[in-house]
């Protein structure tokens, strides 16, 4: 009977040694070094505009066609800012629902207040065109509000209460059951 021998390669072998060398300094980076935490969500931080609890912060921008809109123009209401860009394939499938929602709640005193980010008027209105959008959408072009509002991610949603206290965030797509869930929760 013949036995068989294994041989090793000694390229594998140091591949294999240099991996769980690479691998060993990463981890002792994480956990010791503190690398971890960046993460982990930062509790204990200053709560800043924009967070749930805290008084919305008001901005004045341009509308698509011209003229100004303020948030201030709002209170009394309770108001959606939803942070958009065309290019967005999750804001596109979101608009819908908003619209339907807006339409059926807009009586009650529910507003849409559609920032678009760092995008021109040529590019915002043949969107708002194309999805048969009345709400209105204001320019926030050179980002300073989404900046204000901490809206990282597009679709960003902040929902703003009567009194112009942030009573909901939502990061990433909204759906007509979740909005209209918050909607309830303040009295529409």
């Amino acid at each position: 009977m013949e036995q068989s021998t294994v041989h090793a390669d000694p390229r594998r072998a140091w591949l294999a040694l240099i991996t769980a060398i690479g691998l060993a300094v990463i981890a002792a980076w994480l956990v010791l070094g503190g690398g971890i935490d960046r993460f982990r969500p930062r509790e204990g931080l200053p709560v800043g505009p924009g967070d749930v609890g805290q008084p919305a912060p008001d901005f004045a921008l341009e509308r698509p066609a011209g003229g100004q809109l303020r948030l201030a123009d709002y209170r009394g209401q309770v108001v959606l800012l939803n942070f958009w860009a065309t290019w967005c394939v999750p804001c596109r499938s979101e608009m819908p629902e908003i619209e339907a929602t807006y339409r059926a709640y807009r009586e009650r005193g529910f507003r849409v207040l559609a920032v678009n980010v760092q995008e021109s008027p040529a590019d915002v209105q043949p969107f708002i065109a194309e999805l048969g959008l009345t709400f209105p959408a204001v320019l926030d072009r050179d980002a300073a509000v989404s900046r204000l509002y901490r809206a990282r991610a597009l679709p960003s949603s902040f929902l703003v209460d009567r009194d112009g206290t942030v009573q909901y965030v939502r990061v990433g797509p909204l759906t007509t059951a979740t909005l209209e869930e918050q909607l309830h929760k303040l009295g529409l």
